[in-house]
């Protein structure tokens, strides 16, 4: 059964819209011999999570799509990188200010979902997802 890990993600500034901010999300889906050997196709998406102790919060979610994987995909996985300009008020999970006037920090994380399109094993397994460390900023 394939294994997601090392999620991350990173939030940059956007050089030509103040408004947005570049987040990139990162993680690797590592198949077995039996899903290499199959053909097993996948799909992914990754999810930005506004991170609140037991009432996290779905921000958005990012489609990236279907993938093959083959013999001639390394054992240490396939690594799936998106780089998408969201709103900063996408990433601002916790929009209030603090009692000086300040506004009160954001924390995000990202949620790497994988499952199978075809050639899955059987019976079908289900694929845990991959979480990243949180990330914390103020994105107003």
């Amino acid at each position: 059964m394939a294994t997601l890990s090392n999620a991350t993600m990173s939030v940059a500034k956007n050089a030509s819209d103040a408004t947005k901010v570049n987040v990139t999300l990162k993680y690797t889906l590592t198949p077995s011999n039996i899903e290499r050997l199959a053909g097993t196709v996948f799909n992914s998406s990754m999810q930005i999570w506004g991170e609140d102790g037991t009432t996290d919060q779905l921000r958005i979610t990012v489609g990236d799509g279907q993938f093959a994987v083959s013999t001639a995909t390394p054992s240490s996985g396939v690594v799936r990188t998106r780089t998408v300009s969201v709103s900063k008020s996408t990433v601002n999970e916790d929009p209030e200010t603090s009692a000086s006037g300040s506004e009160v920090g954001d924390e995000i994380f990202l949620k790497a979902i994988a499952s199978y399109a075809a050639n899955a094993p059987t019976p079908l397994p289900t694929i845990a997802p991959a979480f990243s460390s949180v990330v914390g900023g103020v994105w107003k």
